[in-house]
């Protein structure tokens, strides 16, 4: 069965909606906390940090987001979710291979790709090595005042 994909910048109804899903544990660290709500809304929707974002949609209703940024050293870096009904469903690998076709296709960018993934989240770091990421390297963050581990990964083999 095709399934029907449309992307597009993402709008101020859209954000607030991603921004109010609800990830089940594990995954929660996904959710966006009540006193940092009004500053991602801002980041999406002004581009703060140079990051585009981009509302998925599967058929008529929103299933998932695209993020993109262009780091300093040339590599964008792509983020993308699936909302939470829908998580844990075998779909993670074709929505990575959108993600993957859209900055390719739609904002021509042909340089390398990468992205960087929380080191607990075994079953999207799965799916990345799976689409030809790989990893190379960990990073410390913050993420909504808490320091996080990610595993960074890079597309070594193109999918296209």
């Amino acid at each position: 069965m095709t399934r029907t994909y449309r992307v597009k910048k993402m709008n101020r109804q859209e954000a607030e909606t991603y921004l109010r899903w609800h990830y089940p544990a594990p995954y929660e660290f996904y959710n966006t906390p009540v006193p940092f709500y009004e500053e991602s809304l801002a980041e999406i929707l002004d581009n703060q940090e140079g990051e585009l974002f981009f509302a998925v949609y599967l058929e008529e209703s929103l299933y998932g987001i695209f993020s993109y940024q262009l780091l300093t050293d040339g590599r964008m870096e792509i983020g993308l979710g699936i909302r939470p009904d829908d998580c844990g469903k075998g779909q993670g690998l074709e929505m990575t291979q959108k993600a993957i076709a859209f900055a390719r296709k739609f904002l021509e960018f042909e340089g390398k790709l990468c992205l960087r993934v929380a080191d607990f989240n075994l079953r999207a770091i799965k799916v990345y090595e799976r689409a030809g990421f790989l990893r190379t390297g960990e990073i410390l963050a913050i993420s909504y005042n808490e320091l996080v581990n990610f595993i960074q990964m890079e597309l070594m083999e193109e999918q296209r």
